[in-house]
């Protein structure tokens, strides 16, 4: 209650709110992080390539490749479905979220040649928006070929590494000095 001559101080928070907390996720790309990506997207161009075979069905098969791509335009369509794209911000995304980034990094480093590199991933694994690196085998896979001038900026985009060059630390030199003997 207030005295003679008080005024009255609202109350840091009015009766029946209640404080917000806010909650700090994963940092939001800035401007200059587009700024970069664009700079070597204009030279990308992604091939996207998986045989449908006979006891599969078309249908499952562009979904599966859709899941991965979801703008990819389709040059090819029958017994081998291709397209082309030069986005792989979905496919980004989907190696962040399940953790392989040093797995897919591995295998696109193993695979660059010149200004290429290419990878399988699977096409039951990607039917269910999953990313799976697989062999070529003879049911197929899905073909990725990455061309790009800056290739290596592209891979870094893709995946980029999570281990970083081991860090020596220096420890300070103890030094043993004897006591007095009393």
């Amino acid at each position: 209650m207030a005295h003679e001559g008080q005024k009255l101080l609202p109350h840091p928070r009015p009766m029946g709110t209640c404080e917000i907390k806010r909650f700090w996720g994963p940092r939001l790309p800035s401007r200059e992080d587009y700024r970069r990506r664009r700079k070597f997207l204009a030279v990308l161009r992604v091939r996207v390539e998986a045989a449908c075979q006979p006891t599969e069905s078309l249908a499952k098969v562009m979904s599966a490749v859709r899941n991965l791509f979801p703008d990819l335009r389709f040059t090819e369509v029958g017994e081998r479905v291709s397209g082309v794209t030069e986005s792989l911000d979905h496919l980004r995304e989907l190696i962040r979220n399940q953790r392989i980034r040093d797995a897919i990094r591995a295998q696109l480093l193993q695979a660059r040649r010149g200004s290429r590199t290419h990878v399988y991933l699977s096409k039951q694994a990607a039917f269910v928006k999953r990313v799976n690196v697989a062999e070529p085998a003879p049911l197929g896979n899905i073909l990725v070929e990455i061309d790009s001038d800056e290739l290596m900026a592209s891979i870094d985009f893709v995946a980029e590494s999570t281990v970083g060059p081991m860090r020596q630390e220096v420890l300070p030199q103890r030094t043993h000095e004897k006591r007095p003997s009393s």
